[in-house]
C-alpha cells in the first residue's frame, strides 16, 4: 500500500496541474479580451477621426452662410441708403396727390 506521504504528493501534483491548467486558459482568455478590446478601440478610433471630418465639414458651411448673409445685409443696407430716400420720397408725392384730389373731390361737392 502507498505511504500517505506518496499520497499527499500525488493530490498536490494533481491539484498543481489542475491550477496550471486554468492558469492556462485565464491567459487565453485575456489575451482574447485584449484582442478584441484592440479592435474596438481601432473601429472607435476611426469613427472619431470620420465625425471630425463631418463635423470641419458642417463648420465651413455655417460659416460660408454666415458670411454670405453678412455680405447680403451688407448690401441691402447700401441698396436702402442709396435708393431709400427716392423710394420714401415717392410715397411722400402719392400721399399728396392722394390728399390734393381728396381736397379737390370735397370742395366740388361743397360746391354743389
Amino acid at each position: 500500500m502507498a505511504r500517505s506521504d506518496d499520497l499527499t504528493d500525488a493530490k498536490l501534483a494533481t491539484v498543481s496541474a489542475e491550477t496550471d491548467t486554468k492558469i492556462a486558459r485565464l491567459e487565453g482568455k485575456i489575451d482574447t479580451l485584449a484582442a478584441v478590446l484592440s479592435g474596438k478601440m481601432d473601429a472607435l478610433r476611426e469613427d472619431i477621426s470620420n465625425s471630425d471630418k463631418y463635423n470641419r465639414d458642417s463648420r465651413l458651411m455655417i460659416m460660408g452662410s454666415l458670411i454670405a448673409g453678412v455680405i447680403a445685409l451688407g448690401a441691402l443696407f447700401v441698396a436702402v441708403a442709396t435708393y431709400g430716400d427716392a423710394v420714401f420720397s415717392r410715397g411722400m408725392s402719392v400721399r399728396e396727390v392722394i390728399q390734393n384730389t381728396i381736397k379737390d373731390y370735397e370742395g366740388q361737392k361743397a360746391k354743389k
